[in-house]
C-alpha cells in the first residue's frame, strides 16, 4: 500500500515537473519573439492602426485628456514648463526612463501622459517632491529606483521645480497644446509605447 502510494505521488511530482519545463520553453521562446506576447486584438484597435500608418507617432495612452491646458497651478508659468521640457529631454535624463515622449518604457520608467497617479490632482508640489527624493525600486514597480534629482542626481531645486511643471502639463492634457510645444520630440519606437510600459 505504502509502495503504491510512493508510487502515485512519484508519477504525480514528474509530470508538474514535465509541464513546469514546458511552460519553461514556451516563455523561453516568446521571449525570442517578443512579438508573441503582445495582445492578440493588437492590429485591431484603432490606436495600433494609426500608429502603423504614421511611424512618427508614439502611443502615450492619452486619448482621454484634455485638448487644451487646464489654469496653471500658482507659480507655474509658460516659460517654466517650456525650461522643464528642455530639462527632462536634456540634463535631466528623464527621457531614458520615461521614453522621449514621457509614454513609459518597459522595467524603467512609468508613462506621465496618462496621468500621474501617486500624487494628488493638479499638485505640482507632490510631483516637485518626487523628483526631489526620487522611488526606491521596491515602490517603482520595476526592476530600477528612479533617482532622485534626475538620472544623475544634480537637478537643482530650480531644475526640479521646472520639470515638476513640465510633467504637471503633460499629465493633464493631450499633447502639448502651449506655444513652444512639440507635436512629437522623436520618431516612433514600436518597442517603446505605453500599451508595452510598467502598470
Amino acid at each position: 500500500m505504502r509502495l503504491a502510494l510512493v508510487l502515485v505521488l512519484a508519477a504525480a511530482v514528474g509530470a508538474c515537473g514535465r509541464r513546469d519545463q514546458n511552460r519553461i520553453a514556451a516563455l523561453t521562446e516568446a521571449g525570442d519573439r517578443p512579438d508573441a506576447l503582445l495582445p492578440s486584438d493588437l492590429a485591431t484597435r484603432s490606436d495600433s492602426a494609426v500608429l502603423a500608418r504614421h511611424d512618427s507617432l508614439i502611443d502615450t495612452d492619452e486619448e482621454a485628456q484634455p485638448d487644451t491646458l487646464a489654469a496653471l497651478p500658482p507659480g507655474v508659468t509658460l516659460d517654466l514648463i517650456r525650461e522643464g521640457d528642455q530639462i527632462f529631454h536634456g540634463a535631466g535624463g528623464c527621457e531614458n526612463c520615461h521614453g522621449t515622449e514621457a509614454q513609459g518604457l518597459p522595467a524603467r520608467g512609468k508613462t506621465l501622459t496618462a496621468g500621474v497617479s501617486f500624487v494628488p490632482p493638479n499638485d505640482v508640489r507632490a510631483i516637485d517632491s518626487v523628483v526631489s527624493v526620487g522611488i526606491p525600486d521596491a515602490l517603482t514597480r520595476s526592476p530600477i529606483a528612479m533617482p532622485p534629482r534626475g538620472q544623475h542626481s544634480d537637478l537643482t531645486a530650480a531644475n526640479i521645480r521646472a520639470v515638476a511643471a513640465y510633467v504637471w502639463a503633460i499629465s493633464t492634457t493631450k499633447g502639448e497644446p502651449w506655444t513652444g510645444g512639440h507635436t512629437s520630440h522623436a520618431r516612433h519606437d514600436p518597442r517603446a509605447s505605453a500599451r508595452t510600459s510598467i502598470p
